[in-house]
């Protein structure tokens, strides 16, 4: 079990929208428990994901943090925070109170496997620039589509 994620898109659905419920402002006991000494001077903001609504503790900015200063690495672009930890426990295994309030399915989309147009047979790999190339090694076709 380590304290913070190493991701900063959602644990649950992947969404890379974490919306920030706050300004950031220096942690306090109430957000890392025992773990004060070692993360004092960090900031940190209450998060959510937009997408499934799972609850998170967003690392904003450790250069002053007493112990390792400079973790977690600065925010990638687009991204308000450098890490996150589940808002409850301040770890990576999510307490009841960080679970999603929805489950985000994604059901995969079926298409027809893409044809030869010499031969009819199907296409092996998408080539560079676009071609395709037939899997049939006696046809060996190639097409721009």
């Amino acid at each position: 079990m380590s304290r913070n994620l190493a991701q900063q898109d959602c644990y649950f659905c992947r969404s890379m929208n974490i919306v920030l419920e706050e300004e950031p402002r220096p942690i306090t006991k109430d957000d890392c428990g025992a773990y004060l000494d070692e993360f004092q001077g960090m900031l940190v903001a209450k998060a959510h994901c937009y997408r499934c609504d799972a609850k998170y503790l967003a690392w904003i900015d450790g250069s002053a943090r007493a112990m390792y200063p400079g973790h977690p690495r600065p925010p990638s672009p687009g991204y308000p925070h450098g890490d996150l930890s589940f808002r409850s426990t301040f770890n990576d295994e999510p307490g009841p109170t960080d679970y999603p309030k929805y489950m985000v399915t994604m059901e995969p989309k079926l298409e027809p496997w893409p044809k030869c147009a010499r031969c009819a047979g199907p296409v092996g790999w998408q080539g560079v620039d676009g071609q395709f190339v037939c899997a049939d090694y006696r046809c060996n076709h190639v097409e721009r589509r």
